[in-house]
């Protein structure tokens, strides 16, 4: 629905006055492109949960506040996908260093083992 709200946007001039067929075909390689596009995304994003999470976020976001207002939705998206993403990176990042004291904590290591006191 967005995309055929601004089709004329993505369209050249001398386009959209030849036939309908026409447009309509260059609008499908356009949605061709971009769907490739988000795919290849979400496949490079498939073992970042918190990155795929807010991707997925912010393309709601656009979906639903875009057709209102253009540039108002594209950069509430952005700053509502960045901050989830940070969110949910910070909370993975705290467990991991969680993890890491318990085990370190476990098997007995010292801060002071790894540092270099020769120099």
């Amino acid at each position: 629905v967005v995309f055929r709200d601004y089709a004329d946007w993505f369209t050249p001039t001398w386009l959209q006055y030849i036939l309908p067929e026409i447009t309509a075909a260059f609008m499908i390689g356009c949605a061709i492109v971009g769907s490739n596009i988000v795919s290849l995304t979400v496949y490079r994003l498939m073992e970042k949960t918190p990155m795929l999470v807010a991707f997925f976020c912010g393309i709601a976001v656009s979906a639903f506040l875009i057709p209102w207002n253009l540039v108002f939705g594209s950069v509430s998206a952005v700053m509502i996908a960045t901050l989830v993403g940070s969110i949910l990176e910070e909370r993975v990042l705290r467990k991991a260093i969680g993890e890491e004291e318990l085990r370190r904590q476990q098997a007995g290591e010292v801060d002071e083992d790894f540092f270099d006191h020769e120099r």
